[in-house]
C-alpha cells in the first residue's frame, strides 16, 4: 500500500555481530537482498521476511552462535503472522548457510494469517544446521537445494511440513484455529548426513504429517553415514498425493535416489579454492556426468544446486 519500503536493493553489504535478534528485516514489495556477507552472529535469524514478491539471493550467511539467556530461535529465514503482515510469492535462492548453532533452515507460520504462502526455496546450499526447517506455510515449493549434517541436534529429519495451531492471544486476529501446510512441493533435493551418524535410517530426509493434502515429494536424493541407503517400503511408492496414504517412516520415493556416491567435486570444500559461493570450481558441483544426479531430476533436470 506504499507504506513500507519497496523496490529496493541491498547488495555487497557485510552484517556482523548481531545479537538476540535479525539482521534484515524485509517488507514491502519487489525488493532484492543479494550479494551481501552475514557472519558471527549470536542466536539471530538472517532474515524477517514479509511483503510480495521479494527476493534473496546469493548471501553468504555463516557462523551463528548460541549463548545462554538469548531466547531467540535462530533462522536462516522467518516469516510469522501474528503481527498480521503478509508474506506471499517470494524466492531464496543460491544462498550459503552453513555453521548454525541451534539454528535451523527456516522457521515459517502463519497464526492464521491469510496472506502468507506460495514460497520458493531453491538452488541454496544449507550445512551444518543444528535442528530442522519447520515448514507451516502453504504452497511453499523447496528444490534443487542440498542439505548436509542437518538436525544433528534433534537427530531427525532435515525439514517437516505440519499444522500449527494458534490460541486468541497468539493468533493474529484474536481467535482460535490451526493452519495447514497443503501443496507442498519437493523435488531435486539433496539429503546428505542427515540426522546424526550412527542414528539410524528412519529420519534422514523430511516429513509431512498425515493430515495434508495435494503434497508432493520426489526425485530427491538421501545418504546416510558414507552414502549408504535409508530404509526404504516395500509396499508403498506413492510421492503425490495426501500425505495419509504415504509411508512415514520410510524412504518412499518413486524416483528418488536411495544412497551411491553422488560424485561431488570436493564435500569438504563447499567454496572451492577461489573461497566464492557459487563459481564454477564449488565443492558441491558435479565432477562429472557420471554423476548419479546428472538428469536425474524432475523433468531431466540435476538434483542438487548446481547444473553439470
Amino acid at each position: 500500500d506504499g507504506s513500507v519500503a519497496s523496490n529496493c536493493i541491498i547488495r555487497r553489504n557485510t552484517f556482523q555481530n548481531g545479537k538476540g535478534a535479525h539482521m534484515v528485516q524485509i517488507g514491502g514489495d519487489d525488493n532484492l537482498i543479494t550479494d551481501n556477507i552475514m557472519k558471527d552472529g549470536i542466536a539471530i535469524d538472517y532474515f524477517y521476511l514479509f511483503g510480495r514478491r521479494n527476493t534473496i539471493s546469493m548471501n553468504r550467511c555463516t557462523n551463528n552462535y548460541a549463548l545462554t539467556g538469548v531466547g531467540n530461535h535462530p533462522d536462516f529465514v522467518q516469516t510469522f503472522g501474528e503481527n498480521g503482515h503478509g508474506s506471499i510469492d517470494h524466492i531464496i535462492e543460491k544462498n550459503y548457510c552453513r555453521d548454525s548453532i541451534n539454528g535451523a533452515p527456516w522457521q515459517l507460520t502463519k497464526a492464521l494469517c491469510p496472506d502468507i504462502g506460495n514460497w520458493i526455496i531453491r538452488y541454496n546450499l544449507f550445512m551444518d544446521m543444528d535442528i530442522a526447517g519447520s515448514s507451516g506455510i502453504p504452497d511453499l515449493t523447496i528444490h534443487n537445494n542440498i542439505f548436509v549434517r542437518c538436525n544433528l541436534l534433534n537427530v531427525g529429519h532435515a525439514m517437516s511440513w505440519g499444522p500449527r495451531s494458534s490460541t486468541a492471544i497468539s493468533s493474529y486476529n484474536g481467535t482460535s484455529g490451526t493452519d495447514y501446510p497443503h501443496n507442498g512441493n519437493l523435488y531435486n533435493n539433496v539429503f546428505l548426513d542427515i540426522g546424526a551418524p550412527g542414528a539410524g535410517y528412519n529420519n534422514a530426509w523430511y516429513s509431512f504429517t498425515t493430515d495434508l493434502t495435494g503434497c508432493s515429494a520426489n526425485y530427491n536424493y538421501v545418504g546416510k553415514d558414507g552414502y549408504l541407503p535409508v530404509l526404504a517400503s516395500t509396499t508403498l511408492q506413492n510421492p503425490v498425493g495426501d500425505v495419509g496414504g504415504w509411508e512415514l517412516f520410510r524412504w518412499w520415493e518413486t524416483d528418488g535416489i536411495n544412497g551411491g556416491n553422488p560424485g561431488f567435486v570436493d564435500e569438504s570444500d563447499p567454496l572451492g579454492p577461489d573461497g566464492v559461493w557459487y563459481t564454477a570450481d564449488d565443492g558441491f558441483r558435479l565432477a562429472s556426468n557420471a554423476s548419479l544426479l546428472v538428469g536425474a531430476g524432475q523433468a531431466g533436470a540435476d538434483i542438487g544446486a548446481y547444473d553439470f
